[in-house]
């Protein structure tokens, strides 16, 4: 954590496992809010990954974080990225 908080990256991503495996605690929430409060100041993005379900998507939006990534979007060709940005 010393080289998130002497400012080493510019984005942090919250790893798959640790968000489905904490997700079901009810600590859960003043846990990530937490980790978000420590980490913000340090970095310009936060993302959460393992967002596979609608369920995980619905828990983790009020959280705000930066980027999502996970199953609900799956990866596209290289020669479809502009189309999809552009949409």
């Amino acid at each position: 954590m010393k080289a998130v908080f002497d400012g080493l990256f510019t984005r942090v991503m919250l790893d798959k496992s640790f968000i489905q495996q904490q997700i079901t605690h009810r600590s859960f929430e003043p846990f990530i809010r937490a980790i978000q409060a420590q980490i913000s100041p340090c970095c310009n993005c936060i993302i959460a990954g393992g967002i596979d379900t609608a369920e995980i998507l619905a828990q983790i939006t009020p959280f705000d974080f930066h980027a999502l990534q996970g199953c609900l979007w799956p990866a596209v060709p290289i020669n479809q990225i502009t189309t999809l940005v552009q949409r």
